[in-house]
């Protein structure tokens, strides 16, 4: 079953911003770009990052959304407190300069992460855009 994805979600979802709280008193971030994967696998819909290699699922389409935006700002906390934030991205391919960080290339996510591989493959999906910001340092 494809997942159908409505306008009216998309900009629900292009509104969160996840951002570590706490993290910084400047208020700098870096905006990024993630592509978020919703698939349906065994009547669960699930939300996956290749960039990230983090995933999340729930009951419903707003359920997987809501899970996957509250494991990514765990994620990025957790790397914040051990400052390894940059070298976690670096790991996943991003390219990471002053102020900017870019997910790396749809085609070598592809060739290096056989579960992405797999959902374009394999699975009905439909693709999102998420705006997120991140802290400007790690």
């Amino acid at each position: 079953m494809r997942c159908k994805i409505s306008n009216k979600k998309i900009k629900k979802m292009a509104n969160i911003s996840f951002n570590a709280s706490g993290t910084t008193n400047t208020g700098d971030k870096i905006a990024v770009q993630l592509g978020i994967y919703i698939f349906i696998e065994n009547d669960i819909y699930v939300a996956y990052c290749p960039s990230l290699d983090i995933s999340a699922a729930g009951n419903s389409f707003d359920e997987a959304l809501k899970e996957f935006g509250e494991i990514l700002q765990l994620h990025i906390e957790y790397c914040m407190t051990k400052k390894t934030l940059f070298e976690d991205l670096k790991q996943h391919g991003w390219t990471i300069k002053k102020k900017t960080a870019k997910a790396p290339e749809i085609e070598k996510m592809i060739v290096e992460n056989d579960t992405f591989k797999d959902i374009l493959s394999n699975k009905n999906y439909q693709k999102i855009i998420q705006p997120v910001h991140i802290p400007a340092y790690a």
